[in-house]
């Protein structure tokens, strides 16, 4: 809902300047979207990992999963991985695409 609430100003402005908008169509748009959102979390809360926007949370829960993989195929993910400044894994979504998930 906050969502929309932003969108009040900007919609506002646009229907001023004569562009017609599906006022029904745009909250089920935002519905669905919160939905698809709420499915998401639930998915990656099954994962371990409670709040997806914690970096620490998603390291570890990469760092476990990378070992795995070491351990059963001897390769060298968790060594070899992108690090942060501070030595810890990058959760970095362009490395986290390396994965192709």
């Amino acid at each position: 809902m906050d969502r929309l609430n932003k969108a009040v100003n900007p919609v506002a402005r646009m229907e001023l300047a004569g562009v017609a908008l599906d006022r029904d169509g745009l909250t089920r748009q935002a519905q669905d979207w919160d939905e698809e959102l709420a499915g998401l979390r639930t998915k990656i809360a099954a994962l371990g990992i409670a709040n997806p926007s914690s970096a620490p949370q998603v390291a570890a829960w990469l760092s476990s999963k990378l070992a795995g993989l070491d351990a059963i195929t001897g390769s060298q993910w968790v060594s070899l991985w992108p690090r942060t400044e501070t030595g810890a894994m990058s959760t970095k979504a362009k490395h986290i695409r390396r994965l192709g998930v």
